[in-house]
């Protein structure tokens, strides 16, 4: 949502298709651009024409900054004869915001430092490195330049807890512990604990801190910086690192285990497991995708306070990430679903 389109390649994003899909390579592409009010629908390169998994935004003069579009992807299967349309993602060109531009926990699945929805071991080694997709901007020579500095925003908004870390030097990451803290002592009185289950924003800063590509003060203005990705930290006895994101009617945290399987998953089927769920007599099954959108949803019903079920995703969810939650009366449980077909 934070493209730049200059006057020539250098000057541009770009936005990358899946170059192997269905573990296939050497494809040909095409892009389809399309206003959801119907103003605008636009294939790239034309409908005889081919190109690669790679198109920049200095390729695209019709598209109108600041306007949302919807792109989809296909492939070529021989010449004249194209696969079926991919899912479609939204888009926008936006060169003031992509020159500070917001980020997230990496979330890219086949990522090597995949955070988003992670379940991470706290302390000071490899194994506790939580990342953020890097931020770049374009300098004055056209030449793509790499933030500065990244804060790290942890927070149970339940518990009104809230622990905001410096990243490493100019790197977009920060360890799972309580070093390069920002306020001493925390204004939360909080620490990063095992078994929990943390919402992470990430933000940059294109000048080593002094200001802050979004946001003001990360204690007194809790504004979101960008998408936030939940993190659970390990440690629990019981080897499942999730924790409710709610309170019941008394404020206090419920207890209950709940876990997915298989996940990673192909998109087929899911089992749901949840027990320890009282007097509940139904429970809601929402998955959402990486844009927040409700793709799922599920009513269930309880036997015996526990829920033990097959759910069938027919095929429905694209390759990613996604969230799903759970509400058992005025409690919220999550975890996250990898869908890796």
């Amino acid at each position: 949502m934070e493209l730049r389109r200059g006057v020539n390649g250098s000057c541009s994003d770009k936005l990358t298709a899946d170059n192997t899909p269905n573990n296939t390579s050497g494809n040909v592409y095409q892009f389809w651009f399309f206003d959801p009010n119907g103003t605008l629908s636009l294939v790239y390169p034309s409908a005889t024409g081919s190109a690669s998994n790679i198109v920049g935004m200095n390729q695209l003069p019709s598209l109108v900054e600041g306007r949302m579009y919807n792109v989809r992807v296909r492939t070529r299967i021989s010449p004249g004869v194209w696969r079926e349309w991919g899912p479609a993602c939204r888009m926008m060109i936006d060169n003031a915001a992509g020159q500070c531009a917001s980020t997230k926990l990496q979330d890219e699945v086949n990522n090597m430092h995949l955070s988003c929805g992670q379940t991470m071991s706290m302390g000071n080694s490899s194994a506790s490195l939580v990342f953020a997709k890097p931020v770049t901007r374009f300098n004055n020579n056209c030449i793509s330049v790499r933030a500065s500095k990244y804060q790290f925003r942890f927070r149970i908004p339940q518990a009104d807890i809230v622990i905001v870390k410096n990243g490493v030097g100019a790197n977009p990451w920060t360890y799972l512990n309580m070093a390069n803290l920002v306020g001493s002592p925390l204004p939360s009185g909080a620490t990063l604990q095992a078994c929990k289950t943390y919402q992470v924003e990430v933000r940059a800063s294109i000048d080593g801190g002094a200001t802050w590509c979004r946001g003001g003060d990360p204690y007194a203005d809790l504004a979101p910086w960008g998408d936030a990705c939940p993190l659970y930290t390990d440690g629990c006895s019981n080897g499942i690192a999730q924790e409710p994101i709610g309170q019941n009617s008394n404020g206090h945290m419920r207890a209950s285990a709940m876990s997915i399987y298989p996940n990673p998953n192909r998109g087929d089927q899911i089992t749901l497991r949840l027990e320890n769920l009282g007097e509940a007599l139904t429970v809601s099954v929402d998955i959402y995708d990486a844009f927040g959108k409700r793709v799922i949803m599920h009513t269930i019903a309880t036997k015996d306070g526990f829920v033990n079920t097959v759910l069938d995703l027919n095929g429905a969810l694209a390759r990613g990430l996604y969230m799903v939650n759970v509400t058992v009366g005025d409690s919220t449980y999550t975890e996250r679903l990898v869908i890796q077909p």
